[in-house]
């Protein structure tokens, strides 16, 4: 087993780096998930190897159980094994192999509240007449800021370990209200993707700039606008969805 546990970090330091050079070096369209390759026909879930970091959305439990769920309904042929944190792992006694999930989840939740002025014109009409004015408003405005990112590694153990598959998926989404004393009220939410080097352009993630989906070959982009359990499942179905 601990032989086990050190090819996992070796594989996830490996690849994790590779994937962080992407980020910042590469432009392009989504990546595809593929089959996977292998003869093992063992999928081991354990929630030990799925891990949390700066997690505001608390999105890994409901990503933890969307991934059980996917298996469960898109093995195929496989024995879909779970293991919940804290239990041991299984200790296969034969050379059938086995593939162990294991990944990363982070989110973030920005908050951000303000207040401006703004010229604003009223009018009135009558039967015989129309007037306009301007008026001072004093507006209020709140804008929130959700990020996630999700990725998964798919590892062979069998007299030759290999990676199977890798993916990752990135969401972002701004929700914002602004409401003024003379009546102006705006509720909007959108995606926004800018992972490829925003600052080189003066644009970040809570900008007001640019709406440009702007993403790294490798990272599958998730939309959602309800609520976190969706994020779960939309993510775990980018990674799912054509491995099988």
């Amino acid at each position: 087993m601990k032989k086990i546990i050190t090819i996992i970090s070796i594989i996830l330091i490996t690849f994790g780096g590779s994937a962080c050079v992407k980020l910042t070096t590469y432009e392009g369209t989504e990546f595809q998930t593929k089959r996977l390759q292998t003869k093992a026909t063992r999928i081991v879930l354990h929630a030990d190897f799925i891990k949390a970091t700066d997690d505001n959305l608390r999105l890994q439990a409901p990503f933890i159980q969307a991934l059980e769920k996917a298996l469960q309904s898109k093995n195929k042929g496989f024995e879909i094994i779970v293991k919940k944190k804290g239990e041991k792992l299984p200790d296969f006694g034969d050379n059938k192999g086995v593939i162990l999930i294991a990944g990363d989840v982070w989110s973030r939740r920005t908050e951000r509240k303000g207040d401006t002025v703004q010229v604003k014109r009223l009018s009135k009409n009558t039967k015989t007449s129309r007037r306009s004015w301007d008026v001072i408003e004093h507006i209020n405005w709140e804008k929130e800021s959700l990020l996630a990112y999700t990725n998964l590694y798919f590892i062979e153990f069998s007299s030759s370990p290999k990676l199977l598959n890798s993916s990752i998926t990135v969401s972002s989404r701004e929700i914002e209200h602004i409401a003024g004393n003379q009546g102006t009220k705006r509720d909007f939410s959108r995606d926004r993707f800018e992972i490829f080097d925003p600052d080189s352009e003066t644009k970040s993630f809570f900008s007001s700039k640019s709406t440009a989906k702007r993403i790294s070959t490798g990272y599958m982009t998730v939309t959602w606008n309800s609520s976190v359990q969706k994020l779960a499942e939309l993510s775990v179905a980018k990674h799912i969805n054509g491995i099988f």
